[in-house]
């Protein structure tokens, strides 16, 4: 029996539960071809470390599936480019989220991976809250009660993304280059700060933590992406309500959005397993496979007819979070990306372990972004100089 392998970073130690669609469309393909699916669960660290390596045949999955900005790993990971011969092969029209540098190295399964403010009605019954002001007003009524009004991930880039929107900035320049040194990434740095110290905020590190406290009382709301709708509708049932990212002195959070596609690292599709993961992308196209992912966790396929068979079944909370997928931006696909989320979080570190103001969080941001850039210009460069040698000799 042919045997393929499948990294993906659904990991249900955090409350995520896509993972159990990802098993039950390997075992349906394999049950139907003989083609057996091995599938193996990473945290977004390693799933990023074990990419941003191209190893051997044995160790390297055939087929990965990964958030589109991941693609700017295309060099590092070796990914199968889909020419045009092999899109049409597909039999779909596939959309370009995962191109970079004018080619497209993915196949968008999903949509989402979006940011939303998941409220428990009992600490925010309705309306629901939509302003920065509503959760600081909550802080007296809600402490009387042992709770917070809000918690996040503290010092995830991901989640700072909403707070620099906020504040009228952005990540990246117009001409592509980090945009973390200015006055904007510092009031939003000051924002967040001050809202830990005020005790509107609550700060977490851990999202099973955050969770954990939500699903206990001890937070109103948190903010937490799309993937987690399908675990707490199960935990709170009726009590979960769906809020957007809130207004700040008039001025809206917004997340960022991708698309969750397979790519083929190690150069795959050029392996003796193509064939066969081609077949699986179709099926997982395929309408069937589609439905799956929002029957049975309610998240958003890109098949728009799956979506408008079964749209009317979801739970409110689910259907709330699909439709506030249109308020986010998409997310930059830019090899300098990951640099940028890097040099965030080391700001972040700093500034949440005291050691820096946020004016020298945000210097730090954009030091970090600027230098990591510029090794890696400098190493492609390198790169680009010895296979044009290779070719010259």
């Amino acid at each position: 029996m042919t045997a393929i392998k499948l990294w993906h970073d659904f990991s249900d130690q955090d409350g995520e539960t896509s993972g159990r669609v990802v098993e039950e469309l390997c075992d349906r393909f394999s049950a139907t071809t003989g083609c057996r699916i091995g599938v193996e669960a990473l945290d977004m660290a390693e799933l990023q470390d074990r990419l941003s390596s191209a190893r051997s045949p044995g160790s390297m999955a055939d087929m990965a599936l990964i958030p589109s900005d991941m693609v700017s790993l295309y060099d590092a990971a070796k990914l199968s480019p889909l020419d045009r011969e092999t899109q049409t092969s597909l039999g779909s029209a596939l959309q370009p989220d995962m191109s970079i540098d004018g080619k497209l190295y993915g196949v968008p399964i999903l949509r989402g991976n979006h940011l939303v403010v998941f409220t428990n009605r009992d600490c925010f019954p309705p309306p629901i809250p939509t302003t920065w002001e509503h959760y600081e007003d909550a802080r007296a009524r809600l402490a009387r009660i042992g709770a917070k009004p809000l918690g996040t991930q503290i010092r995830e880039a991901f989640w700072f993304y909403p707070f620099l929107a906020a504040a009228g900035g952005s990540l990246l320049d117009s001409t592509g280059s980090p945009a973390l040194g200015g006055i904007e990434c510092r009031n939003a740095l000051q924002m967040m700060l001050g809202a830990v110290l005020d005790g509107t905020l609550a700060g977490y590190t851990s999202v099973k933590s955050m969770l954990n406290d939500f699903i206990a009382g001890k937070l109103g709301a948190i903010v937490c992406g799309e993937w987690l709708t399908d675990h707490l509708v199960h935990q709170l049932g009726e009590r979960l309500t769906v809020a957007p990212l809130p207004l700040v002195d008039g001025q809206p959070m917004v997340s960022l959005t991708s698309t969750l596609g397979v790519v083929y690292p190690n150069e795959s599709l050029s392996g003796p397993h193509r064939e066969h993961l081609l077949d699986f992308t179709r099926f997982l196209l395929g309408l069937t496979a589609q439905e799956l992912w929002i029957t049975m966790v309610g998240r958003w396929p890109v098949n728009q007819e799956a979506i408008a068979r079964n749209i009317d079944s979801l739970n409110s909370a689910s259907r709330t979070v699909i439709e506030l997928r249109d308020r986010a931006v998409p997310m930059p696909v830019n090899t300098r990306m990951f640099d940028i989320w890097t040099a965030v979080a080391i700001g972040l570190e700093r500034l949440y372990c005291g050691s820096v103001d946020s004016e020298m969080a945000a210097s730090t941001m954009q030091v970090a972004a600027e230098q990591a850039v510029g090794s890696r210009s400098a190493a492609h460069r390198r790169n680009f100089g010895s296979h044009r040698n290779e070719g010259e000799s």
